[in-house]
């Protein structure tokens, strides 16, 4: 009886080892798993942020809104040079 109860002791001893050890692996796999999602994360992260900085920058530089000036461009006329009067003709001087 004594033989039994050792190879039953036995048994349970090697199937908690076994239990054990799956598990551990098993956290091992999900850890890697979450390494792997972790680093796409973050580079989808630093592709979103530099799309959003680029459309930060398109819209800046659509809208006239900061960064460098515009290139110069003369000012529009004075509204009494806008057109000569009617009748007259533009002479060079």
């Amino acid at each position: 009886m004594e033989t039994n109860a050792n190879d039953a002791s036995a048994d349970l001893t090697w199937l908690w080892v076994t239990g054990l050890g799956a598990v551990a692996i098993a956290a091992l796999v999900l850890a890697i798993v979450a390494l792997v999602n972790a680093r796409r994360s973050a580079k989808a992260a630093r592709q979103a942020t530099a799309t959003a900085q680029w459309a930060v920058a398109e819209l800046h530089r659509l809208t006239g809104s900061g960064g460098p000036p515009p290139p110069f461009q003369a000012p529009p006329p004075a509204p009494h040079q806008a057109q000569p009067p009617p009748g007259t003709v533009d002479r060079p001087l």
